[in-house]
Order: C-alpha cells, then sequence, then structure tokens
C-alpha cells in the first residue's frame, strides 16, 4: 500500500518557495555575468 506523504507545513512550503525564487535570480545573474564574459572576450579578441 502506497503511503501518503505528510502535508508540507506552510513555513516550510513558503521556504521552498523562497529558495526557488532564489535560484530564479542566480540563474539569471549567472546568465547575465556569462553574457558580459563572453561580450568581453569578443571585445578583446577584435583588437
Amino acid at each position: 500500500p502506497h503511503q501518503i506523504p505528510p502535508p508540507i507545513p506552510a513555513t516550510l512550503d513558503m521556504t521552498i518557495k523562497d529558495l526557488k525564487w532564489d535560484m530564479l535570480v542566480l540563474k539569471n545573474d549567472m546568465n547575465q555575468i556569462r553574457t558580459e564574459v563572453e561580450w568581453k572576450s569578443e571585445t578583446r579578441s577584435g583588437d
């Protein structure tokens, strides 16, 4: 028989939502940094 997982407490649910949001922000920051690095390396190679 399958066990039903216990419901997630509201505080933990909020924490998970915050973490997911932080992950999205970090991914966006990483992509922005990566784009800037690529752009700078392309600019340098053009000299």
